[in-house]
């Protein structure tokens, strides 16, 4: 029987340990860059320092500020009146005509070439990676059509506050101004003009302040080409746009 030689093993237990100690450290060290990669700009904290917002018209044009900016990995505090629902069968890229096998690289680029508008934005930043998650603060009346759904749904969950459900393995919550928990990050916040048709502008600002909202990217999104938002959302939307950058003062 041969004996073991005490120092090998010995060396063997050192290395292993190291290793171990090692890839601990790349794995913290890669969340650590993941986390500070998130941001690109100077986050501030919404009705508390004043923040200078993005208009656009639509919330196209939200999606490619994000991707010009080169976010990545975010999350997005969506806040308008209500919440578009989309069709994956929508998304088919796939040719019949087309030799098999089909290719697929490169779908979140053709799925964003073709499809992307104001109802799919977050379905395709998510695609992208500049989304990890949304958190939607919708109006209470279609705050209550979500729990709904999502007791139709088996990757739901649903509390009194909130509604959770996932989207092809896309994490989206569901809540209403008053019972917005406080996002643990900074967001990159999207402001719709229909937000404005269930609260004022200086209710909007004051909740989000309540509840510590942090930003490096404000997007207020006057909606033109939505028929259902009104001028007076448009004017509300354009108060607390001035709201924000002052401070709320």
């Amino acid at each position: 029987m041969t004996v073991p030689d005490a120092g090998r093993t010995v060396r063997l237990i050192v290395v292993s340990a190291a290793i171990w100690v090692l890839a601990g450290a790349v794995c913290i060290g890669l969340d650590r860059y993941g986390k500070s990669a998130r941001h690109l700009g100077t986050v501030q904290t919404v009705g508390v320092s004043g923040i200078e917002p993005v208009l656009v018209d639509t919330p196209e044009n939200a999606y490619r500020f994000w991707r010009e900016k080169g976010f990545h990995g975010r999350t997005i505090l969506y806040v308008a009146s209500g919440w578009e629902r989309i069709d994956p069968d929508e998304f088919s890229i796939e040719d019949p005509r087309r030799a098999y096998p089909l290719k697929v690289y490169r779908q979140a680029d053709q799925i964003e070439e073709n499809f992307l508008d104001a109802r799919t934005f977050l379905y395709v930043a998510a695609m992208q990676g500049i989304a990890r998650r949304v958190i939607a603060v919708v109006s209470p009346a279609a705050f209550d059509e979500a729990k709904v759904l999502a007791r139709r749904a088996k990757n739901a969950r649903i509390t009194a506050d909130a509604v959770f459900v996932t989207y092809h393995g896309f994490p989206r919550w569901f809540t209403t101004l008053a019972q917005l928990p406080s996002p643990d990050e900074p967001v990159l916040l999207f402001v719709g003009a229909s937000a404005f048709r269930d609260h004022g502008p200086d209710e909007v600002l004051a909740m989000l302040r309540k509840k510590g909202v942090r930003t490096d990217a404000a997007i207020l999104c006057a909606m033109p080409g939505d028929g259902a938002v009104t001028d007076k959302e448009r004017r509300d939307l354009a108060d607390f746009a001035r709201l924000l950058a002052r401070g709320g003062a």
